[in-house]
């Protein structure tokens, strides 16, 4: 269950205009306390008449606190009347994750205080976020689709929405409650929200702006009569997907779908992130939002991620491990600072030869001494490669995804805490704490962003039909960075228990992936709550299972290619394709919609053929131009038809296009049994 710190801030009495920091719990430091003070003097003023209803904002915060590990957030509760009273609770990431960023969703399962008395004491609370039913009642349903996809809409493409208002309302919580659950998962971590602002100097992206003479009522009429930007396939792509959630009232199929959208549909962000990631260079950094950096885990680094060289140059997103120092006891020959004098006489060939033989041999035992840092330097510097004729990738398969070592990264803060130890005990615990949040930032961060980009690989589908080997290879290799993701993931969590339990460890850097697979299942059978308790501090668990989401897609496209490329069918075939074909997002690429498409009206032509009608057929007694197919057939041949159509000229794969031709055949059915006949009477 969540845990929270809490804070009042407002007026001690009515008499007082002044608001203060009433009481607060004594987990809050002073630096948060500061932010929220910022937070709450820049809502703004209160209408005339004061607050109609409460209100509620959500903010990330920028400071963090021992009490809570990693990102923390701020949803502030404002009671209603004149005198309002801020009621500011501050909540980890991993525990916000649970109610989907939505502050109503906490709103409905926290109880709020909402008047000052003297006396009140405040403390670090566990509340139970199950005893929310639903986030609005009643549910959604066709009448709130229009307001929420017009809304999306503007909120995706300008990356902010005001909504005037005059005081808040039922209707406006209730839609803006949507709009939030709607947004993809990168907008929702780092929004700024205010369900009812005094002003704009909050900075709220998503907000219900006091102005007057303004209602709820005239929010749609007000988005459609606005001139927005161009809004991208993408966006409309998944509002639409949004709209026909809402329309069936299936809100956790709208919460599903939000949650599985891991970039900005649309987004320049993200569309420069995976197109610098294809050319080997790095994101901008000053394409990212003022806001904090998008993060599952605390503490996530501002880096991106460090990309597989490409054989012409240094990976630009890459970093570059320390080198190595030479061996303790080895020095240069001093031979090589001596200034050596001038021949006093002439030497005769022979004697000029031998030294420098000694010279040479010396050079070459030097140079080989060193060739391991030599080459380690050239690779690191200059991108060249000792076998650099093997080791280059095909462009076409390979996916530029590195993935970091995670231990790599926890032997050095092993030795940290070690070396601390001899110091005194003070200098291990401050070492300890230290070294985890060394960890977030130097392994999950990077991590959860390599993460990020496999999923949006996955996302982006298959890249071309015309060359299904190397697409095959390409989504092979995917597949086994996925695979290295979640092995790296469970040494990830195994690294963060040794360092937080005192276990440390010593051969975890040096375990097989088999043998970190078998130490993870003997904690999780050992020490359950442990695990969880690794898997929420790091985001590893939601990112575990987003992980494997995008894994059965690369796997479903992969044997989809590999499938629909056969050239012989049988009810086995059939039955893997219509598998592999549920797999496969229906939002990828036009190629991968192209082929799964295709494949699900094949199948159903398929079993339109083991219809009775069509078994039936070539047993009547005569044959007519246009009596083929059957009725069942023929009303699934248009379909396909139109899914084939989608591949390029030359990209169709061979089964597809072979029934279609022959079923063209079929439709002058009684000319080819004419002809046919005449071939058996010459014969």
């Amino acid at each position: 269950m969540p845990f929270v710190e809490q804070m009042l801030y407002g007026q001690e009495s009515s008499t007082s205009r002044q608001r203060i920091v009433l009481t607060q719990s004594p987990g809050l430091g002073q630096s948060v306390i500061s932010e929220i003070r910022q937070l709450c003097e820049g809502w703004g003023d209160l209408p005339l008449g004061g607050l109609a209803r409460p209100v509620v904002l959500s903010v990330p915060l920028q400071k963090t606190m021992e009490t809570q590990r990693g990102r923390i957030y701020a949803v502030v509760h404002l009671s209603p009347g004149h005198d309002t009273l801020f009621h500011a609770v501050v909540i980890s990431e991993a525990d916000y994750v649970a109610l989907g960023h939505n502050p109503f969703a906490l709103a409905r399962s926290f109880t709020f205080v909402s008047e000052w008395r003297d006396g009140i004491l405040l403390d670090r609370v566990e509340f139970d976020a199950a005893a929310d039913a639903s986030l609005v009642s009643p549910p959604p349903s066709r009448t709130d689709m229009a307001l929420v996809c017009e809304s999306l809409r503007h909120i995706l493409v300008q990356k902010q929405l005001h909504l005037p208002i005059g005081q808040p309302e039922e209707g406006s919580d209730r839609t803006l409650a949507l709009i939030i659950a709607s947004l993809p998962t990168p907008m929702r971590r780092d929004l700024r929200f205010a369900s009812f602002a005094g002003s704009e100097r909050g900075g709220f992206q998503l907000a219900a702006l006091a102005t007057d003479n303004c209602q709820f009522s005239g929010w749609q009429r007000l988005l459609l009569t606005q001139v927005a930007a161009i809004v991208p396939d993408e966006v409309e792509q998944y509002v639409s997907a949004i709209g026909s959630y809402l329309a069936a009232g299936d809100l956790p199929g709208v919460c599903r779908l939000a949650r599985e959208q891991f970039s900005l549909p649309g987004g320049a962000a993200a569309k420069a992130r995976v197109d610098n990631a294809r050319r080997g260079t790095a994101v901008p950094t000053e394409a990212r939002s003022r806001q904090p950096i998008n993060t599952k885990v605390p503490m996530r680094a501002h880096s991106v991620i460090p990309l597989v060289p490409t054989g012409n140059g240094p990976g630009s997103g890459g970093t570059t491990p320390p080198r190595r120092r030479s061996r303790p006891g080895r020095t240069r020959s001093g031979a090589s600072r001596r200034s050596v004098p001038p021949p006093a006489r002439r030497r005769s060939g022979g004697s000029r030869i031998f030294p420098l033989v000694i010279a040479g041999s010396i050079i070459a035992a030097l140079f080989w001494w060193r060739m391991p840092d030599v080459t380690r330097l050239a690779q690191e510097k200059l991108g060249w490669s000792p076998f650099a004729d093997t080791a280059k990738e095909d462009k076409h398969t390979s996916t530029l995804l590195s993935v970091i070592d995670v231990g790599e990264v926890y032997e050095s803060l092993v030795r940290r805490v070690a070396k601390a130890g001899v110091v005194g005990e003070g200098n291990v615990q401050r070492d300890r704490r230290a070294s985890l949040l060394k960890l977030q930032t130097d392994a999950a961060a990077p991590l959860l962003e390599q993460l990020d980009l496999f999923v949006a690989l996955s996302n982006e589908g298959i890249q071309q039909a015309t060359r299904p080997d190397r697409e095959k290879r390409r989504l092979h290799a995917l597949d086994e960075q996925g695979v290295r993701l979640e092995q790296e993931m469970s040494r990830l969590e195994l690294a963060w228990h040794s360092l937080a339990s005192g276990t440390d460890w010593q051969d975890l850097s040096r375990l097989d992936d088999n043998q970190v697979a078998d130490r993870r299942d003997s904690l999780r059978h050992v020490a359950k709550p442990a695990l969880v308790e690794c898997g929420m501090k790091l985001g590893t668990t939601e990112a575990r299972g987003s992980l494997r989401v995008a894994r059965r897609r690369v796997d479903g496209m992969t044997d989809l290619i590999d499938l629909m490329w056969q050239r012989e069918w049988s009810r086995k075939w059939e039955k893997e394709v219509a598998a592999a074909a549920g797999l496969v997002s229906p939002r990828a690429s036009a190629a991968t919609r192209a082929y799964r498409n295709s494949a699900f009206a094949f199948v159903r032509l398929k079993q339109a053929e083991r219809s009775t009608a069509a078994i039936d057929l070539p047993f009547g007694t005569e044959f007519e131009d246009g009596a083929w197919p059957a009725r069942e057939v023929r009303d699934v041949l248009p379909e396909l038809r139109n899914e084939v159509s989608r591949f390029g000229r030359g990209d169709t794969p061979p089964v597809l296009k072979a029934t279609l031709e022959l079923y063209a055949r079929l439709e002058q059915c009684a000319t080819l049994a004419r002809d046919a006949a005449a071939d058996d009477v010459l014969a």
